[in-house]
């Protein structure tokens, strides 16, 4: 795997919309990115660049081969551990701190790159990727497997939606910054309206009370 020269960085900068392009942040900017499919290098590079990190990067790194999903807007501490948690998920690369500048990328030998056409391992949702109104918690506080939350996109197309259903990854519902839920393992189908059209997801969590606590996160309160 070749790292990204500088200008690819740039390049990306249109996915990195709280990245100021100079690389002149503020101490209270706001980042916010929206990766689908972006090489693995490209977006070490991009964690590279804004971490400000002294990279010490092992050979097996440059056979990777992940592609990286991931959509998230806060403070530039709460992105990088999602980034690394990214990168170590979806392209098996993982980031280990040696100390307060320099990090140590190596490769996770026991990844396993996801099967042609599926999608990342997991996705991040946020109230802002939901379409007001549409968020269902359909289930009852009673024990059981399968608890279930209906929500509609508010911008993704229903070709778009297919595929992330079809890859079946897991869902991390995300406030502020921080997790707060997380579906069972590959817990992400379709939600189809009547015409079969896909205009959301169905998630599926452990218990109640992470449902609960899903559905209410991402209604924005």
């Amino acid at each position: 795997m070749k790292i990204a020269s500088y200008l690819a960085v740039a390049a990306f900068s249109v996915l990195l919309a709280g990245f100021p392009a100079s690389g002149q942040e503020t101490n209270n900017a706001t980042y916010t990115i929206n990766f689908v499919n972006v090489q693995a290098d490209q977006v070490l590079e991009i964690y590279k660049h804004y971490t400000k990190s002294e990279m010490v990067v092992g050979s097996h790194v440059y056979n990777a081969r992940g592609k990286i999903t991931l959509k998230f807007s806060g403070s530039l501490e709460a992105l990088t551990p999602l980034i690394e948690q990214a990168l170590a998920e979806q392209a098996g690369i993982v980031i280990t701190h040696l100390d307060g500048k320099r990090v140590f990328v190596t490769s996770n030998d026991k990844w396993e790159e996801p099967r042609a056409g599926s999608q990342a391992h997991f996705i991040i949702l946020t109230s802002q990727d939901v379409k007001t109104n549409s968020v269902h918690l359909i289930t009852t506080p009673a024990e059981g497997p399968n608890q279930n939350v209906l929500f509609k996109y508010a911008d993704k197309t229903p070709a778009e939606i297919k595929a992330i259903a079809n890859g079946h990854p897991t869902a991390k519902i995300m406030k502020d910054g921080v997790e707060v839920a997380e579906t069972v393992q590959g817990g992400c189908a379709g939600y189809l309206d009547k015409h079969t059209n896909y205009v959301g997801l169905d998630l599926i969590f452990g218990n109640y009370d992470e449902a609960k606590l899903a559905a209410n996160t991402m209604r924005g309160n």
